[in-house]
């Protein structure tokens, strides 16, 4: 694959400077620094030259040529690479590709002569940068001349200045002007379109050879979040097939190899062509592909075998040749924007084709393990039996042992200092764990807290980002895509109440209850005093966190995922389908420029202009509005339903030609059909919308959009073209100037920063963390007059925020509980249970008493310790034997040190202790034998 050399366009202001960025040296060469830089250059290639010379007098040319550095450069002058142009390509040309070098002025006078037609060379315009009144003033502009019929390519930077200006002094405006052109054709820097940008864009001519765009062109691409984003073609790529086929591969923005599938041309342009008329028929169009398709399998129109793009591409062409649409079919055929009706279709047809990707699993992989039952209940918005059955579980096991671990750390007493209480809640305060079980604990702990800082937190983090909607690319992103198409149903206020309540838990139980199971993980282990139950809280806390996956992964659960496909197939409608306008006529008027008294009188004074159930109930039947395919299924479902009701019969034959309503979930199915039941004589509470591909039926007005898909203005060309001094029509200069859409905001899906998926997450965390998110929500809420969904937003910003807290938080609380489990082994265990220089302690009082019990005396020295520990004998469950106690170290180590730290001595103390204890109790030596008869050994 290589790389072309990018062909420059007429009428296209590709280097023209952003007005809103500021003055940098970074954003253009400056004259001084072209100059600096092309002394350089000239300066290192003498030197080259001198060394050769030198090297061929010594040495010989052969030997020479082996001992120069790096390449000659009198052969190759493009390997001579500055540190500040360094990425500019490395390609030899001839000389003789350059035809002619011409300066324009304002008044686009050719002060070079010899050009007879503009259509035979291509110019590319920028500006000379010496002050900062020239990013203003953009006026000089230079143009480079090349005969297209030849097929010859211009010269790099590297060959300009070797051929052109090898000699400083040589360098005048015209030159410098060049090569700036030059560097930046190579080096091309992110601007600001202007309005002219955009129109050329769509009217860009299409080469034969399949070339869709050039080097220069706008195009929107879809961004990790799944959103169009506005960016220039920076690269084109073109590979040849061995069966003589060339592909072209683009980088457009951060996006790189695209095919021209997966770019579609400026919407703005478009509007500017062609008016909002083909944007209004894609919403019409999306609801009938609703109405049409179905959830029923081996069904012809069932989603999974339904030729979707197929189906749109017959209702563009039904709707174009309408009777009402001569004007706009007319001005399609305009041979000033007749080149770009292919545009247009291609870009009304992306939802579309996306849809049918997704049908298709092309890119789209649903066998991923992070879709769980919240995620099914979030896009289906019903099933929501197992879900409730995993929450509750997923809340009661860890609460049980959060409550359980508290008791044992004896987090409830007073402690007289903040590191008292924190040893408490983070070390093991377990009184008869043996030291080396504690020692082996720590070192576990530390392990997994490494394991949680080098695959946990990056695992969580990952997850993360994909739970909030940063969205991605390919297959393997097919859980990141959906859930950014799911954030943006949420944003729009386009889903409903299931689906809400859905995402909210689905958000929840992936984010906030994801970092703090671990937290609680992280607690509940440091406070285990054996290895084995750290392992095994460890593991069951995680299978706790998975629980709600298993259940979605089961064979049981969806086979064939086909739920999920539907589910996420409803959900991009949704995020297309423009519900907020369609019943609103003050947001109607504002997005497709109709005015809004007639809208109004089109859809009958009706303030919900479009969506509306009972002209939908009654459009149903209104033949009128109905293709001979359509007529043909009603009649078929009305004969269908005649019959089942003659015969008392209700099964497959309905289901065949009327479509069906399936909800997820048998639970959900039976509340629906239970629902049906009741109101089975009104067809307008039957809960028939309820079902799959049936959410948009209350827009299915068609008597009304029978009038309003043809009400949206047609632009007037002669405002966009003029004529040039060749007598061709170009678009405006003037629109160069403007830089903003008809409303006076920014294009549609620009944005100053090209966006990837790290800057889209710091963005994110950002505006939540700071409540901008939270904020604009509630704003938008109140201003729509949505006082529930302003409480809703309020609630779910809350949850936000704490999940993005908790996810800023949880390292430095890894960190932390690992920096304190060394404490508490170096001060706990080390320090408090282990000998120290002021005499025995805990650890070393367990190994004595072990040996006093174990070793020397067997049952007898057990009885004698027992009597001596606690003044008298322990009696086991049973009642008829002795069940030797736990060892008491206090008591222990305050005889030891009492005897000056002298074990024999206090062994024989200990003996004479027991036998004044044994004397006053009245034990004998057969009291004793009996107790020991039945002796009940316990761990000390």
């Amino acid at each position: 694959m290589s790389s072309t050399t990018p062909n420059v366009r007429n009428d296209k202001s590709t280097n023209e400077l952003d007005g809103d960025m500021p003055v940098s040296i970074n954003l253009r060469p400056q004259k001084t620094d072209v100059i600096s830089m092309i002394q350089a250059r000239r300066k290192e290639l003498d030197r080259r030259e001198r060394v050769t010379e030198r090297n061929k007098e010594i040495f010989g040319e052969e030997i020479a040529a082996l001992i120069d550095d790096d390449d000659d450069a009198s052969v190759d002058p493009s390997s001579v690479a500055s540190s500040s142009f360094d990425r500019s390509r490395c390609e030899t040309h001839d000389d003789s590709s350059v035809n002619a070098i011409a300066y324009y002025d304002d008044d686009d006078l050719v002060l070079n002569s010899g050009i007879e037609n503009e259509d035979n060379y291509h110019h590319f315009s920028t500006e000379i940068i010496t002050t900062s009144e020239d990013l203003e003033r953009n006026v000089n502009r230079t143009k480079i001349i090349q005969n297209e019929d030849e097929d010859e390519e211009y010269p790099n930077f590297d060959e300009f200045i070797f051929y052109v200006a090898a000699d400083v002094r040589q360098l005048n405006d015209r030159r410098l002007q060049v090569a700036v052109v030059l560097l930046e054709r190579e080096n091309l820097r992110r601007r600001s379109p202007n309005v002219r940008d955009l129109i050329t864009s769509v009217l860009r001519p299409k080469d034969n050879d399949g070339q869709k765009y050039v080097v220069g062109d706008w195009a929107e691409i879809l961004s990790p979040n799944q959103v169009w984003s506005l960016e220039m073609v920076t690269k084109v790529f073109k590979e040849a097939k061995s069966n003589g086929k060339v592909n072209f591969y683009y980088d457009v923005g951060r996006r790189t190899h695209l095919l021209p599938y997966e770019i579609r041309v400026p919407e703005e342009g478009l509007i500017r062509l062609f008016g909002y008329r083909p944007f209004l028929w894609q919403q019409w169009a999306l609801l009938k592909v609703e109405e049409k398709i179905r959830f029923h399998k081996n069904h012809p129109y069932d989603f999974e075998v339904f030729n979707i793009p197929e189906y749109a591409r017959y209702l563009w062409f039904r709707w174009l040749d309408n009777a009402n649409n001569l004007d706009f079919k007319k001005h399609l055929q305009d041979s000033r924007v007749s080149s770009s009706e292919e545009d247009l279709f291609d870009y009304m047809m992306k939802p579309f084709y996306i849809l049918d990707d997704i049908r298709r699993e092309n890119e789209w992989d649903f066998d991923s393990d992070n879709f769980s039952v919240f995620t099914y209940f979030s896009l289906l918005g019903s099933g929501i039996l197992f879900p409730t059955i995993a929450l509750i579980l997923q809340i009661t096991i860890p609460s049980i042992i959060v409550y359980h671990t508290l008791q044992e750390a004896n987090w409830y007493e007073l402690a007289e200092t903040p590191i008292q209480y924190l040893e408490q809640m983070f070390c093991v305060t377990d009184e008869i764990a043996f030291c080396m079980s504690l020692k082996l604990t720590t070192f576990i702990v530390i392990c997994i807290q490494v394991l949680y800082i080098t695959k946990v937190m990056p695992d969580t983090g990952y997850m993360f980002a994909e739970v909030i909607g940063i969205g991605g690319f390919g297959p393997e992103k097919t859980y990141a895509r959906c859930q950014s198409i799911r954030a943006r149903v949420l944003r729009d206020n386009s889903d409903r109440f299931g689906q809400t309540i859905g995402y909210i838990l689905d958000r929840y139980m992936n984010t906030t209850y994801t970092y703090l199971i671990f937290a609680v993980n992280l607690f509940n282990i440091l406070n285990q005093a054996s290895p084995t139950e750290v392992i095994l809280n460890a593991l069951a806390l995680e299978f706790v966190d998975r629980i709600d996956e298993y259940y979605s992964s089961a064979d049981w659960w969806d086979p064939g995922r086909r739920w999920l496909k539907a589910g996420t197939m409803e959900v991009f409608i949704q995020s297309i389908f423009e519900f907020q306008s369609l019943r609103n006529s003050h947001r109607f008027s504002a997005k497709y420029k109709i005015d809004e008294e007639l809208i109004k009188r089109s859809c009958d004074g009706d303030s919900s202009l479009l969506m509306n159930a009972h002209v939908a109930l009654d459009c149903q039947g209104d033949l009128k509005f109905m293709s001979d395919d359509e007529i043909f299924d009603y009649y078929s479902s009305k004969y269908a339903r005649q019959k089942a009701r003659a015969l008392g019969y209700s099964g497959g034959a309905i289901f065949e030609f009327s479509k069906p309503s399936v909800v997820f979930g048998s639970f959900d199915q039976w509340i629906y059909n239970m629902h049906s039941l009741i109101f089975k004589n009104n067809d307008l509470n039957s809960g028939d919308h309820f079902g799959v591909f049936k959410r948009l039926r209350n827009y299915c007005t068609w008597s009304r959009w029978d009038k309003v898909l043809f009400l949206a203005d047609i632009p007037e060309l002669d405002d966009l073209f003029e004529k040039n001094k060749f007598g061709n029509s170009v678009v405006k200069k003037k629109f160069e100037v403007n830089k903003f859409s008809e409303d006076g905001f920014k294009f549609k899906n620009f944005r100053e920063k090209t966006w990837n998926a790290v800057s889209l997450f710091a963005k994110k965390r950002k505006d939540v963390l700071w409540f901008k998110c939270l904020r604009s929500d509630v704003r938008s809420a109140l201003h729509r007059g949505d006082f529930c969904r302003a409480i809703g937003c309020i609630v779910y910003g809350i949850q936000e925020w704490i999940s993005f807290a908790l996810q800023s938080i949880f390292p430095w609380y890894n960190l932390f509980l690992m920096a304190f489990a060394i404490y508490c082994y170096n001060w706990n265990i080390i320090g408090a249970l282990e000998r120290a220089d002021d005499g025995y302690y805990r650890c070393d009082c367990k190994v004595f008493g072990e040996g006093f019990v174990r070793g020397g005396f067997s049952c007898s020295g057990a009885y004698s310790f027992s009597i001596y520990s606690f003044g008298e004998p322990i009696i086991n469950e049973s009642g008829d034997g002795f069940r030797n106690p736990y060892f008491n170290c206090e008591l222990i180590n305050n005889a030891i040190e009492s005897d000056g730290y002298n074990i024999t001595h206090t062994v024989m103390n200990i003996a004479r202790t027991t036998a004044i204890i044994r004397d006053d109790l009245g034990i004998t030596q057969a009291d004793e034998d009996e107790a020991c008869s039945n002796w009940e050994y316990a761990d000390l």
